[in-house]
């Protein structure tokens, strides 16, 4: 019982992590709070994506905030319709979305 308890709250971490990541995306994508500063908060320490992002070359989710904020002042109407892949395992979320604008 002692395993399925800590599986259990491995699960529930997963989850707040996906509800994390979401948080962040919809301040990234919000062209009035969009910015690094904005979405801090939500960032461990170090953190590094360890997949391809919109934006080669960017690393972290400050950056790719502070860049994604670039793109919300050229197109304000940019939006997420949704989400079509989500999931996480351990520390790692992956979100794949479509947006429009």
């Amino acid at each position: 019982k002692e395993v399925e308890g800590n599986m259990g709250s491995n699960k529930d971490q997963e989850q707040e992590n996906l509800k994390l990541a979401k948080e962040y995306m919809n301040i990234a994508y919000d062209p009035k709070r969009a910015s690094a500063e904005a979405v801090a908060h939500l960032c461990a320490p170090n953190n590094k994506f360890i997949a391809p992002t919109t934006f080669p070359g960017v690393e972290t989710l400050e950056k790719y905030a502070e860049d994604h904020a670039e793109i919300m002042k050229q197109v304000d109407d940019l939006h997420i319709v949704s989400y079509d892949v989500e999931f996480a395992k351990g520390n790692e979320v992956c979100l794949r979305y479509t947006a429009e604008g």
